[in-house]
């Protein structure tokens, strides 16, 4: 009875299974062994009529509770991720490095503010943000002169302070002034400026 894992409650006909067994009759052996079910680092719980399983600890992962989560148990993923199944972590928004220890730019709430991607640099503990089009700077605060959806008005490179670089035969704050001749402006006998602050137009000077 019980297969000399247990003792049998003869009122309820039911195994009270030894440590490191389960099962109607004591069949199933803990995942790590009798001598360490789920070595120590979880309980073993009944699965089905004759299986067993590990219910892990916080912290710990595997099939035997084995796997130790990066960061430690007390605090696995510096609690700011989830611990895989291999111990790994995924990070949650705003964070990144193995151990979800790097801050993204912008705050782990809205990393990057929303305008961009938080990638974390391998060689260092430092994450940088990719700024979407029509956005700068490091936590992608900066928006482009002409504005995100069209930046510099299409006719222009956008800097790190949100200035506009203009092409050729193009001016204004945001690139928005087509210039006399267009694409050999002022005949390539001038300067082509924008409306100045007495609110002239466009003009070759």
């Amino acid at each position: 009875i019980c297969n000399a894992r247990g003792e049998c409650n003869y009122q309820t006909a039911i195994c009270a299974c030894n440590n490191g067994w389960q099962g109607q009759n004591c069949t199933a052996e803990c995942p790590g062994g009798e001598a360490s079910p789920c070595s120590r680092q979880g309980d073993c719980m009944p699965s089905g009529v004759n299986g067993a399983v590990c219910a892990c600890y916080p912290g710990f992962r595997g099939g035997d509770c084995s796997i130790e989560c990066i960061g430690g148990s007390s605090s696995p993923c510096l609690n700011h991720g989830f611990c895989e199944a291999d111990g790994s972590c995924s990070c949650y928004g705003g964070w990144r490095g193995a151990d979800c220890s790097i801050a993204c730019p912008g705050g782990s709430v809205t990393p990057c503010n929303g305008h961009g991607l938080c990638e974390a640099r391998l060689d260092s503990n430092i994450a940088k943000c990719i700024c979407n089009n029509g956005f700068r700077g490091d936590n992608c605060m900066i928006e482009c002169k002409g504005g995100s959806s069209n930046p510099c008005s299409g006719h222009g490179t956008c800097g790190a302070d949100g200035s506009c670089t203009c092409t050729l035969g193009w001016t204004g704050s945001a690139c928005e002034n087509a210039c006399p001749g267009q694409d050999l402006p002022c005949s390539g006998h001038g300067t082509c400026v924008g409306i100045n602050v007495t609110g002239c137009s466009v003009g070759c000077y």
